[in-house]
């Protein structure tokens, strides 16, 4: 297995623990698992075409449910995909888009979630505990 795909596996996973709290997250996920199974039925790898039709359901659905600046962050990746898609050399153009995708997928995780977790998190009190009356 390339490691490209093995990071894209895990990318993968990591915007679908997002799918919960992030709707567009989900949208994302969906739009690249049709863009697999295009790839598996046909053996097209680039399915630039049916990248054109996903692209607007995704933008759409990220902003319809938009919970963080994040998802201004995907949103603002898919017009260096578009440029990317007229890219004469395919090589190149699979390197730029998977390299775009990938940092969508990372935005697209549970940041949001997980900042609030840490931020909920206490770790005691935050003055210094006098030792004094401790010892008594």
């Amino acid at each position: 297995m390339h490691w490209t795909l093995v990071t894209t596996c895990y990318l993968v996973a990591w915007a679908v623990a997002a799918g919960p709290w992030r709707i567009g997250s989900t949208a994302l996920v969906a739009s690249w698992l049709v863009g697999q199974a295009w790839f598996c039925a046909t053996g097209d790898a680039l399915p630039i075409h049916v990248y054109l039709i996903l692209d607007p359901l995704v933008i759409a659905a990220v902003l319809n449910w938009r919970g963080s600046w994040l998802d201004w962050v995907i949103i603002a990746i898919f017009p260096l995909e578009w440029a990317a898609y007229d890219q004469p050399d395919v090589v190149r153009q699979w390197w730029i888009l998977w390299g775009l995708s990938s940092v969508q997928l990372l935005a697209a995780g549970p940041w949001p979630q997980i900042q609030r977790i840490l931020s909920a998190v206490s770790h005691g009190p935050l003055y210094s505990i006098d030792q004094d009356r401790i010892s008594r």
